[in-house]
Parts: structure tokens; C-alpha cells; sequence
């Protein structure tokens, strides 16, 4: 059991989690279900312990009388001061859904830009990680061979040579 609680502790819920969560509880509320059914719906589905235990602490913080805006704000780590906001916002003004429906497209965007970048900085991460290999092969292959070519010709070296070879 001690097993399980760390695992847990050291698990962390995805940008994904987040983004179905959101879009989920969008379409829910929008087809009359209540918030709390909805985020239990929700957790009953997440793959993320970690998630799932946060989701059930948010419905039981809602059944003891809290927004959902406040009972998102106790996890700042996992939504952020804007997500916040715009619940908050939402249950104010009775467009939870709606807004919801936002944050999803937010996040969807968000997501997207997120891996687009990844796949842009892949390339320069192969070409570096190419090149220090290279480099260490040419500095323990390569470079012993030119020292021994070096001291066969009995000339002076410049001093950056010396300090590349030696």
C-alpha cells in the first residue's frame, strides 16, 4: 500500500488529461448534467491516479457548498490563474459551459503550438547529440593517430594544436 501511495505522489497529470477533462465537462454541462456528476463522470474515466483523486476531491469540495472556481483554485499546480478565471467568470455570468467549451479550444491550440515545437527543436537535438558523438569518437579514435604522426615529423606544433592533441 506504501508502494502505491508514492507511485502516486510522483505520478503527474497531462496537458491531455487536462484538455479532455475540460472539453468533457463542457459537453456534459451543456446536455443538462450537473457539475458534480459531471467531474465524477469525468474521474471515473481519467487514466491518471493522481488526476482521478484531484477530480474527486473537486466534486467533494462542490457537495460542501464551494464554486467550482474555488475548488479548481485549491489545485493551482494542475489550473492555472487563467483557467481559473474563466470558470469563475463562467459561473458568474451562466455561461459555464460555454465558457468551458473555450478553455477547450484554448487548450486544444495550446497543445497543438506545444507540439509543434517539439517537433521543431527534434532536429537541432538529433544534429547536437550527432555531433558530440562524433566528437568524442574523433577524440579517442582519431586524435591518438595524429599525435603519433605529429611526433614522427619533429616540427613544432602551434600551441592550439597542442591544446587540441594533448
Amino acid at each position: 500500500m506504501k508502494h502505491a501511495k508514492n507511485k502516486q505522489i510522483f505520478s503527474r497529470v497531462s496537458f491531455l488529461d487536462k484538455l479532455f477533462f475540460t472539453k468533457h465537462l463542457a459537453m456534459m454541462l451543456k446536455s443538462g448534467i450537473t457539475v458534480t456528476e459531471a467531474i465524477e463522470t469525468v474521474a471515473d474515466q481519467a487514466k491518471s491516479n493522481k488526476f482521478r483523486s484531484i477530480l474527486i476531491d473537486v466534486s467533494n469540495s462542490i457537495r460542501n457548498g464551494q464554486t467550482l472556481a474555488r475548488a479548481l483554485s485549491v489545485h493551482s499546480k494542475i489550473f492555472d490563474a487563467f483557467y481559473i478565471s474563466l470558470v469563475e467568470v463562467g459561473e458568474a455570468s451562466g455561461t459555464l459551459d460555454r465558457n468551458l467549451s473555450y478553455l477547450a479550444t484554448h487548450l486544444a491550440k495550446e497543445y497543438e503550438l506545444r507540439k509543434k515545437i517539439q517537433g521543431a527543436l527534434l532536429y537541432p537535438m538529433i544534429v547536437l547529440t550527432a555531433v558530440f558523438v562524433i566528437g568524442i569518437g574523433m577524440s579517442f579514435f582519431v586524435l591518438p593517430n595524429l599525435v603519433e604522426l605529429f611526433n614522427s615529423l619533429d616540427t613544432e606544433l602551434p600551441i592550439t594544436t597542442k591544446i587540441l592533441l594533448y
